[in-house]
């Protein structure tokens, strides 16, 4: 069985940090070894089911057992597991309830479901089981059917704030100003996400294609051209590759993205991701052991929290623990389709164009990207594909890219006059209710960041932002 994908402060103990790890790898070794640990407990009648063998295979059991897994690991990771884990708990029930039972029966399989009510996990794995492996369990009726649950309060590991405008330019202000080289490519890599309408899951396996610089309502900036490997879709066989628009101009500083991000990304194009893990042991990239970056893309749902909690508890906003928990991997998904639900300046086609909904502009077959230009980052491309270049939908979607950056500056010097509109960010009486004047050029950022809650003292080390007179403290500290 090949070995578990090792992440953070492991990988790097391991002599791995210099070893590419891709997504797309790590999803084919967790499905492998999903697969022989359902091969190891499957009866052996299931192999002719699985290989559509009539006649009883007569190779080694070794042989066989190679070519179930190399079918079965064409499923998915949590498939597999639910299929493994629900027979392998049916196997030990027996093993220990009934010893000198020769054979699983209905019997066995409804005693069980007697002492442990059946679970949606449970029923999945049965069904899987078969479905794709010919293991038909012998019980019916009621006693597989989930008992009713009563309704709980959502978990506070779902997303249940999405990011604003405050922490977007806090994570600006973080990627140009932290002594950390790895606190400051985390910061901009997530700002790259929220600038790009991007879920964490799509960070782990996609390139950036081209940085380009491109002039619309008078404003120039640059414009970055990315592609998805994989966009997210309920059939996986309609997953397909799709083009992403955006620029990493700052709002607050023009400078604030670029540099953190290229630092980050720099040499380890081939790992196709925009937020590389380090070898901090928690994921926390400001973590006192941090001090490399790996060639892998930050991934474990808990180092992910870690990366994003702690940037937001650093200065300058300064979440308390418990704020800061109620943000998770997809809250720069919806920053910017909700700036545009509010702001005036954008219609309803250009909404779903920001979304990436169906319809929209990115699900078009003819910009579906290449083969080229999902295999790695290509920092160093200044023109566009030709097939981008020479299409006049992809070149307003770059459009609306430097008009959502003019939006954000425009909303930024609304805020920096008067914080009040940050207490209800997303109200039509918030710093996106009314319309860039005339879409002209973009105030320039201002020299200090008035709509931060203030440092605690004793974080010097970042720079102190927050003396504007009359500023008014947003958040908690």
């Amino acid at each position: 069985m090949p070995p578990a994908p090792l992440q953070g402060a492991k990988r790097a103990a391991a002599g791995l940090a210099d070893v590419t790890l891709r997504r797309a790898d790590e999803v084919k070794i967790k499905r492998e070894r999903a697969a022989r640990a359902l091969v190891a407990i499957l009866p052996p009648e299931a192999a002719g089911f699985i290989l559509h063998a009539r006649e009883p295979d007569p190779r080694p059991a070794a042989e066989v057992a190679e070519d179930l897994v190399d079918v079965l690991k064409q499923h998915g990771e949590a498939s597999l597991n639910a299929a493994a884990g629900a027979l392998g708990r049916l196997i030990t029930f027996v093993m220990d309830e009934c010893p000198a039972a020769a054979a699983l029966t209905g019997v066995h399989v409804m005693r069980f479901l007697e002492k442990v009510p059946p679970s949606a996990a449970f029923n999945k794995g049965v069904t899987f089981l078969r479905d794709w492996c010919g293991v038909d369990l012998p019980a019916r009726g009621p006693i597989m059917r989930p008992a009713a649950k009563a309704a709980r309060a959502p978990s506070t590991r779902n997303d249940t704030d999405e990011m604003d405008l405050m922490i977007y330019i806090g994570l600006e202000v973080i990627s140009l100003n932290h002594p950390s080289p790895f606190a400051a490519g985390h910061a901009a890599g997530w700002a790259f996400l929220a600038r790009h309408s991007l879920r964490f899951e799509q960070s782990s396996n996609m390139c950036l294609a081209a940085l380009v610089w491109h002039t619309a309502y008078g404003v120039t900036a640059e414009a970055s051209l990315a592609a998805v490997v994989l966009d997210k879709n309920p059939n996986p066989a309609e997953q397909r590759p799709r083009p992403v628009w955006g620029t990493i101009d700052g709002v607050h500083d023009p400078r604030a993205l670029r540099a953190a991000l290229m630092e980050m990304l720099r040499g380890r194009e081939d790992v196709r991701c925009i937020l590389v893990d380090t070898d901090s042991p928690s994921g926390d990239p400001a973590h006192p052991a941090t001090t490399r970056w790996l060639r892998a893309p930050l991934r474990a749902p808990s180092r992910v929290d870690a990366s994003l909690h702690s940037l937001l508890r650093m200065p300058p906003l300064n979440f308390s623990a418990e704020r800061a928990g109620r943000f998770h991997g997809h809250l720069a998904k919806r920053f910017e389709q909700c700036v545009a639900k509010v702001s005036p300046d954008f219609d309803d086609d250009e909404r779903g164009d920001v979304g990436r909904f169906a319809g929209s502009a990115a699900q078009r077959a003819e910009l579906e990207p290449t083969a080229d230009l999902i295999a790695k980052h290509n920092l160093t491309a200044t023109r566009l594909p030709d097939m981008y270049a020479k299409n006049a939908i992809s070149q307003q979607q770059l459009d609306l890219a430097v008009k959502m950056l003019i939006v954000l500056r425009h909303a930024y010097a609304r805020a920096l006059a008067d914080a009040a509109l940050l207490a209800a960010p997303w109200a039509r009486t918030g710093p996106f209710g009314r319309p860039a004047p005339a879409l002209a050029a973009a105030p320039a950022a201002a020299p200090l960041l008035a709509i931060l809650p203030p440092a605690p003292a004793a974080a010097a080390e970042v720079e102190d932002i927050t003396d504007a007179p009359g500023a008014a403290p947003v958040g908690d500290t």
